[in-house]
């Protein structure tokens, strides 16, 4: 590691000489909702999620870690997408889709997942996570015709 890059200012103030813990302050930084899970551990438990993550699902961190990502699909279970997304864990490989996601407080939101495979059986997903006003408006602004039904019943 060069002099310049064990001098990286975090956002605390103080300053990161480590390359994981100035990795982990940027990630805990980013406005984009990440999580990283371990498909070498029993069901895929979550094994990192950032502070956006959090904000935008309603769970803390303790409420998070260990358990499987289709924590947030609630009931939700028969998706489109989600064989995909099962076969991709499965077999290592990445993909995009988006499915539909619960927050702590039972609100729904889109979730555009984009899963990468790391070394060694870890997956960091990146996701993009819309609220239903969020699509709602977007696809009112896009001219698109709109028939509105809760999913959920």
């Amino acid at each position: 590691m060069n002099a310049a890059s064990s001098n990286m200012r975090l956002p605390d103030g103080g300053f990161a000489n480590d390359t994981l813990v100035f990795l982990k302050a940027a990630l805990n930084s980013s406005v984009s909702s990440i999580i990283t899970t371990d498909n070498n551990l029993p069901d895929n438990p979550i094994i990192y999620a950032n502070k956006s993550f959090q904000n935008i699902t309603g769970y803390v961190y303790e409420e998070i870690i260990g358990h499987n990502c289709r924590f947030l699909q609630g009931d939700d279970r028969e998706q489109i997408g989600k064989t995909d997304l099962r076969n991709a864990i499965e077999k290592g490989e990445n993909i995009n889709l988006e499915i539909r996601n619960y927050s702590k407080d039972g609100e729904l939101f889109w979730n555009a997942l984009d899963l990468q495979h790391g070394n060694g059986g870890t997956a960091l997903m990146f996701a993009a996570m819309f609220g239903r006003d969020d699509v709602l408006q977007f696809l009112i602004e896009s001219g698109a015709d709109v028939t509105v039904t809760d999913v959920r019943g």
